[in-house]
């Protein structure tokens, strides 16, 4: 498995246990990824669609070229 966004942190948030507390851990800035550009939606469907990934994912910027995936969908 490769990352697809790495963020450097100065410390890990960790739990009482001394584990990672992942729910602490910062969300990617998906704006700041290299490659990403952003192409407008063509029809309304495509543009319900997007504003349907947006909520989903809980981001704003989406693009047809973007991955639902890449951009933060489970699989």
């Amino acid at each position: 498995m490769v990352p697809s966004f790495i963020i450097q942190l100065e410390e890990l948030p960790l739990n009482a246990s001394g584990k990672v507390d992942r729910r602490l851990l910062p969300e990617p800035d998906w704006k700041r990824v290299d490659g990403c550009s952003y192409v407008a939606p063509k029809s309304e469907l495509e543009a319900s669609l997007i504003t349907l990934w947006e909520d989903v994912l809980g981001v704003e910027g989406l693009g047809t070229e973007d991955d639902f995936f890449e951009r933060g969908g489970i699989r």
